[in-house]
């Protein structure tokens, strides 16, 4: 039985993206008969602190919020965490930018969905989606759009 902390399961959420994201991504523009949705780089992947804008587009911010819980049972503690994996691609002020956030999430989703037994297990993930927004960043002219899920996991 693998065993994580907030640590080892964030890597392992990231080399579990990089390995399977740009698959899901191929896949729906195939599906959808066009190419909106852009590949991510392995290298535009960031955790915790954006600190500055990468020079990606797109690329994925893995965040784990302030709001972990602890439950204690007996001698051991749980952790719950619940952590943002939200990809920014730049605005382009395009009619189909609201497409590429929809599609963006369904590709996280889905991935996140299937990773649940094959990666994670013996987790119990609770899975949600974030609501697509326009993101002003700082010391940057661009706005970003973002679009996420939030998973929460309970770590020892």
């Amino acid at each position: 039985m693998a065993r994580f902390d907030i640590e080892t399961f964030t890597d392992a959420l990231e080399t579990y993206l990089k390995a399977n994201l740009n698959t899901k991504i191929t896949e729906i523009n195939t599906t959808k008969g066009d190419s909106l949705l852009d590949q991510i780089n392995n290298e535009a992947y960031i955790k915790q602190f954006l600190d500055s804008i990468p020079n990606y587009n797109p690329f994925i911010v893995i965040g784990v919020k302030d709001d972990i819980t602890v439950v204690s049972i007996g001698p051991e503690s749980i952790q719950n965490f619940s952590i943002d994996i939200i990809i920014f691609f730049t605005q382009i002020g395009a009619a189909d930018d609201y497409k590429k956030a929809w599609r963006y999430q369904k590709a996280l989703r889905e991935v996140i969905q299937s990773g649940f037994n094959s990666v994670f297990r013996p987790l119990k993930i609770e899975l949600s989606t974030l609501t697509p927004a326009s993101v002003a960043i700082q010391n940057n002219s661009q706005m970003q759009r973002a679009v996420g899920v939030s998973i929460l996991v309970p770590l020892t």
